[in-house]
């Protein structure tokens, strides 16, 4: 019996997660009741302004109860994360050098890990571990890029490697701000950028790996 899924099934699996998580992470905007991390004023959600892990929160920053919204986006995150476990098992197909695939794939699902942790762990009552699985998220993902781009199968096309390059960039840059206790308009900004690019790229690399 094989244990491992088809590669059909783990790129549909990165597919499905990705559309979840977009889905349920957007509905969950119309129930944040308000406030900022650097104004607790406001009212509803600003999607520049706002971190995604204040979607996830218990309380909003403006002090409110926050449950339905931190369900909502907790269970995407958790979804997508466990729907990406099971695309990285194949994740090796896209690498010339069949160990360096074992290799992205392993930090793939270390990646994927970290983001049910980040979804079973509000920031603002357990930000410790909240922070570690944002950055495993974040790491694995970040080596599995730059393996996939030196090693790559040509499997995918040339539009796809420059966007992934673009990617694993702008997630670097990321992982400085967070290092560099960046606050503001320019971190927001960025997650943002950076986390609708990965859900692009995994719905993508995933079709791909349909093809394969």
């Amino acid at each position: 019996m094989n244990l491992i899924p088809t590669r059909r099934f783990s790129g549909m699996a990165a597919i499905y997660g990705s559309v979840v998580y977009f889905i349920m992470s957007h509905i969950s905007i119309f129930f944040y009741p308000g406030g900022t991390p650097w104004d607790r004023t406001t009212s509803g959600y600003h999607y520049w302004q706002n971190f995604l892990s204040d979607l996830g929160e218990t309380v909003a920053k403006n002090g409110e109860p926050n449950l339905s919204s931190m369900i909502i986006m907790n269970s995407s995150l958790i979804i997508f994360g466990i729907s990406l476990c099971i695309f990285f098992l194949n994740y090796s197909s896209f690498t010339t050098r069949r160990w360096m695939g074992w290799l992205a794939s392993s930090l793939g699902i270390f990646s994927s890990i970290g983001l049910i942790i980040v979804g079973a762990t509000p920031s603002n009552i357990l930000k410790d571990i909240h922070l570690f699985g944002v950055y495993m998220w974040a790491l694995g993902l970040l080596i599995a890029l730059i393996i996939t781009l030196v090693f790559n199968k040509k499997i995918i096309p040339d539009w796809l490697t420059v966007i992934s390059a673009i990617f694993m960039v702008l997630l670097a840059y990321h992982m400085y701000q967070g290092i560099m206790n960046v606050r503001g308009l320019p971190i927001t900004i960025i997650q943002k950028i950076v986390f609708n690019l990965n859900v692009f790229w995994y719905m993508t690399m995933g079709w791909f790996l349909t093809q394969e």
